[in-house]
């Protein structure tokens, strides 16, 4: 791999950038990061990475995902599930820390250089993290205070509709066990979706199933 990428190369990988962030070619430098400086993250990441990677004919074999980029959407209860495996999980925070230590910013020069290898290589430059460790801890305690009374309201719905189905079957007490039926729904999608989020940035096996 040169030290540095041909001009026509970085072009390329500067024009595919713009084109699937709809953003002025003037902004998408070759020093620009796409997660830091450009904003990309999620299924833009993958969808540009995808793109990249067939167009440019470039094996993005050993590539992390997770190790560059986040999830798409937001998941209130990821960063509480961290924070509280870190505190009683030894091991889950030794992983926490390898998974802070591998997080990296991939760089539009770095693109080009891997494109004109043909192989994907690790960014050498390391993701800067603003956010200090109190402060991350006072905003997880934030989304904390937000959505535990959230699913304290969701039991006591259950316990409600529960009891309503049981002893009077009307329509309101219907609504309530509806009502409540949803919203453990949607606690359970969001617990799921925490624990493969967790699974895959921390390297947990998967669960074999007989």
């Amino acid at each position: 791999m040169t030290e540095e990428p041909q001009k026509e190369t970085i072009e390329k990988v500067r024009r595919l950038v713009a084109g699937k962030m709809a953003l002025p070619i003037a902004k998408v430098q070759p020093a620009s990061c796409l997660f830091r400086d450009l904003g990309v993250d999620g299924d833009d990441a993958y969808e540009i990475l995808e793109t990249y990677a067939e167009q440019l004919h470039v094996s993005m074999e050993g590539f992390n995902f997770l190790d560059y980029f986040g999830c798409e959407g937001v998941n209130p209860l990821t960063p509480i599930a961290e924070r509280a495996l870190r505190l009683i999980s030894p091991d889950f925070r030794h992983r926490w820390e390898e998974a802070i230590a591998r997080e990296r910013e991939i760089t539009i020069e770095h693109l080009a250089l891997c494109a004109e290898a043909g192989l994907w290589s690790s960014s050498p430059i390391e993701r800067e993290r603003p956010l200090r460790p109190v402060r991350h801890a006072i905003i997880t305690m934030l989304w904390a205070c937000f959505f535990l009374p959230g699913l304290l309201f969701l039991i006591l719905l259950v316990v409600v509709g529960i009891y309503g189905a049981i002893f009077d079957c009307g329509m309101a007490r219907l609504k309530l066990v509806s009502g409540a039926a949803i919203g453990l729904g949607t606690l359970y999608c969001l617990a799921r979706s925490t624990a493969v989020e967790l699974r895959e940035k921390y390297d947990f096996p998967a669960r074999s199933h007989p």
